[in-house]
C-alpha cells in the first residue's frame, strides 16, 4: 500500500497525535495534512528548534540533542499534551501517540559527525525508537529530511498498528538501521512498557506555571512560595484576595495546591482536575498532589513550605475527633508535622455563623509557632458559588 492510503487509514482510525521535531521530521505535520481527514488524527505540531525552546517542552537541556533518551523525552512530551487535550474535550486518552523527532542532516557548513535521524513515538502501552544514520553526501539537506519525514511516519503507523507504506520516488540506498526491513517500512524497538502511577504520566510535571510551561513540583521552595490547598472548584476572587494578602505579607509567591484524592470525597478524575488547573492560566501557577489527602500527608511531600488555609481547615487539624477522639494522636501527628517545617497561614473564616480567626481557635501552646495570622475578611465559598450556578 502506498503512503497516502496508509495516512488515511490513520485518520478513519481513533487515534490523535501530537508531533513534536526538532528540525528532521518538520514535514511530517504537511504529510499527514496533505490526506483529507487530518483534523481527526493531528491534534498539534511543535517545532521546539531553539535549545531554550527544547528545554521549555521536555522539562531540562539534554546531554545530547540527538540521542535515543532525547527523542523519548520529546515523543513523553508530546504524548502528555496529546492526552490533555484529549481529555479536556472529554474523550479517552488510551488512543493517543506521542510523536518525536530529532536529527542531525546536511547543513551549509559540512558537520564532523554522523548525519542521523532519532524518531520515537509513546502511547499509553510504551516508547520506541528508531535509528536513522545517512551517508554524507548522498542526498544533500532536502533528501535527508524528507526520508526522515516519510520514516517518521511509518513509525507513527507502527505504533498505532497500522500498514506501512512505500513511496516509490524515494530510494533509502545508504540509509543504514538496524530497524529498518524493506524499503521504508519500519520495525521500531520496543522499550520496557510503561508503568501505572497512580495519576499516570500526564502528571509526571505536576507544576502548571500561567503561562502554560510545566515543571516537577521538587521546583517548589520554601524561601520563595507558600501553598494554598483547595479545592477551587470553582477557584474565586475570595481566594485570590487572600493570596495576594499572604503574598503582601511574607514576600513570598502563593502556588495553589489540588489535590487528585480527597479524604472525604474521594478521587478527582483526569479530565476534572485539568479542568480546574485551567481556571488559573494567566493568573498564577498551581500543582496538582496525588497520594497527599491530609495535611499531615501534604508537610512531608512539601517540607518546611507554608501552606494558605482557612480558620475553618485550621480548626479541623486542631480537632481531635479526626484522630480517633484522642489528643493524644492529635498531637503526635502535629508533632510530626512540626517537624517537617509546617507552617500555617491562617485566614478568618465564617465558622457555624459566627466569623473566627486565628486567636479564636484552641491551639495547644506547644504548637503555637506554627499558626500565623492573615487579616483580612472574604466572606464567599465555592460552594454557595455552586448553590447559586
Amino acid at each position: 500500500m502506498d503512503q497516502k492510503n496508509c495516512i488515511a487509514a490513520l485518520h478513519a482510525s481513533p487515534w490523535k497525535v501530537v508531533i513534536a521535531c526538532t528540525g528532521a521530521g518538520a514535514g511530517v505535520q504537511q504529510l499527514l495534512w496533505a490526506e483529507p481527514g487530518a483534523s481527526a488524527t493531528l491534534m498539534e505540531a511543535i517545532f521546539p528548534y531553539h535549545r531554550l525552546a527544547l528545554a521549555d517542552l521536555i522539562g531540562h537541556e539534554p546531554e545530547k540533542y540527538v540521542s535515543t533518551d532525547t527523542a523519548l523525552w520529546i515523543a513523553t512530551a508530546a504524548h502528555r499534551r496529546a492526552a490533555e487535550l484529549v481529555i479536556r474535550s472529554g474523550g479517552d486518552p488510551k488512543f493517543v501517540i506521542g510523536l518525536g523527532v530529532t536529527g542531525a542532516v546536511a547543513t551549509a557548513t559540512p558537520k564532523k559527525g554522523e548525519h542521523r535521524c532519532v524518531i520515537a513515538t509513546r502511547t499509553s502501552e510504551g516508547m520506541a525508537t528508531v535509528n536513522i544514520t545517512f551517508e554524507k553526501g548522498m542526498y544533500g539537506r532536502e533528501g535527508e529530511g524528507s526520508r526522515c519525514d516519510i520514516l517518521a511516519v511509518n513509525t507513527l503507523l507502527a505504533a498505532a498498528g497500522l500498514e506501512q507504506g512505500v513511496c516509490p520516488p524515494y530510494n533509502f540506498k545508504g540509509v543504514t538501521s538496524p530497524e529498518l526491513i524493506v524499503g521504508t517500512t519500519m520495525r521500531p524497538s520496543r522499550v520496557v512498557p510503561l508503568a501505572e502511577t497512580e495519576t499516570g504520566d500526564l502528571f509526571d510535571r505536576t507544576l502548571f506555571l500561567p503561562n502554560a510551561r510545566r515543571e516537577r513540583k521538587e521546583m517548589i521552595d520554601p524561601a520563595k512560595h507558600i501553598l494554598f490547598h483547595g479545592s477551587f472548584n470553582p477557584w474565586h476572587f475570595g481566594h485570590e484576595l487572600m493570596a495576594r494578602q499572604a503574598e503582601r505579607m511574607t514576600g513570598k509567591e502563593v502556588i495553589c495546591a489540588i489535590s487528585s484524592t480527597h479524604p472525604d470525597k474521594g478521587r478527582l478524575d483526569r479530565g476534572e482536575l485539568l479542568h480546574r488547573v485551567e481556571q488559573f492560566r494567566y493568573r498564577r501557577s498551581v500543582v496538582i498532589t496525588g497520594g497527599a489527602p491530609l495535611f499531615a500527608d501534604k508537610a512531608k511531600m512539601f517540607p518546611g513550605v507554608g501552606m494558605l488555609i482557612g480558620a475553618d481547615a485550621a480548626l479541623g487539624i486542631l480537632n481531635p475527633n479526626y484522630y480517633g477522639s484522642s489528643e493524644v494522636a492529635r498531637d503526635a501527628v502535629l508533632r510530626g508535622m512540626l517537624s517537617d517545617g509546617a507552617r500555617f497561614y491562617v485566614v478568618g473564616r465564617e465558622i457555624e455563623g459566627k466569623f473566627m480567626t486565628l486567636d479564636d481557635l484552641p491551639i495547644p501552646h506547644e504548637f503555637r509557632k506554627m499558626f500565623l495570622p492573615v487579616s483580612g475578611r472574604w466572606d464567599i465559598s465555592s460552594t454557595k458559588l455552586r448553590e447559586r450556578a
